[in-house]
């Protein structure tokens, strides 16, 4: 019996991850941030290192405001709006390090893929209008993603069999 509940739960999961759910696609692009910009002539010491890993959050929130998103937009010939494009980015660090990953989840791989590269192309610009010193370079150019990141079928599938497991 508990068997059975578990298979039964199990196909419910997956039938309800492949026929039902909407598949969403991520794509994602690289920044490389610098405290002092190319013009400056000095050595990169530590403390610049530190400052830039701490400049990634600021910029993350300078690239996810409101105007910029409306930049966006517009670029895009208004295929989404300012706010959807908000809710479709994520911006985090890489570790402790001055890369800014950019990456935007879509139900369309291809327009998850023009939101990233078109934040990438004009994050260099943003950033001078805003902070009026330091440097971001594009280290990746945002991919199409080939493969859904969601549903996960095979974690659903796994984790139904085990909820019908234990309900049983």
């Amino acid at each position: 019996m508990v068997l059975i509940a578990g298979v039964v739960m199990g196909m419910i999961s997956y039938l309800y991850s492949v026929y039902l759910v909407d598949p969403t696609y991520t794509s994602k692009g690289t920044l490389y941030v610098v405290n002092n910009s190319e013009n400056q002539l000095k050595t990169y010491t530590t403390y610049d290192y530190t400052l830039s890993v701490q400049l990634v959050n600021t910029y993350s929130e300078i690239l996810k405001s409101d105007t910029f998103c409306q930049t966006i937009s517009k670029r895009l010939n208004s295929k989404v709006s300012a706010s959807q494009v908000k809710a479709m980015l994520n911006m985090s660090g890489v570790g402790e390090t001055e890369i800014l990953q950019v990456s935007a989840v879509s139900k369309n791989p291809e327009l998850a893929r023009e939101v990233v590269q078109e934040v990438l192309n004009n994050a260099p610009q943003e950033i001078m209008r805003v902070v009026k010193a330091g440097s971001v370079e594009i280290i990746d150019n945002a991919a199409l993603p080939t493969t859904p990141t969601s549903p996960n079928v095979r974690n659903n599938t796994l984790l139904g069999f085990l909820i019908g497991i234990v309900l049983s």
